[in-house]
């Protein structure tokens, strides 16, 4: 997939901290891309992450994984997304955890990821 600085979609997102007191744990990426050279196909690329473990770090986990997830979807050999995709989740999901064992303080953070893909 190949970025395109033009979204063939207007979006806005939100977020809430929920409870008073607590840190707002989400984290979100949306980009645009065209499918190929030889593809005009705009799509749009959106992933919304909610840390989880309270305070176990869960912000961390989210930030790692929007970031991880976002870089290999903008790879421009990016052929197979879903498989690029399902990919990137298993390796941060496997980074997360190491991480998370370095540090008493961040074991068992974690986060939830919803994605999708919309082609315009």
């Amino acid at each position: 997939m190949i970025r395109t600085t033009r979204a063939a979609l207007d979006l806005a997102a939100v977020t809430h901290t929920g409870i008073a007191g607590k840190q707002n744990e989400d984290r979100l990426s949306v980009s645009s891309y065209r499918v190929s050279q030889n593809d005009p196909t705009l799509s749009v690329f959106a992933i919304v992450l909610d840390g989880i473990g309270g305070d176990r770090a869960g912000e961390v986990a989210a930030e790692m994984a929007v970031e991880a997830i976002s870089h290999v979807m903008d790879q421009p050999d990016t052929r197979r997304p879903l498989e690029s995709l399902e990919n990137a989740i298993q390796v941060t999901s496997e980074a997360i955890a190491s991480k998370g064992e370095e540090d008493v303080r961040r074991l068992g953070m974690g986060t939830t990821v919803s994605w999708t893909i919309i082609a315009a």
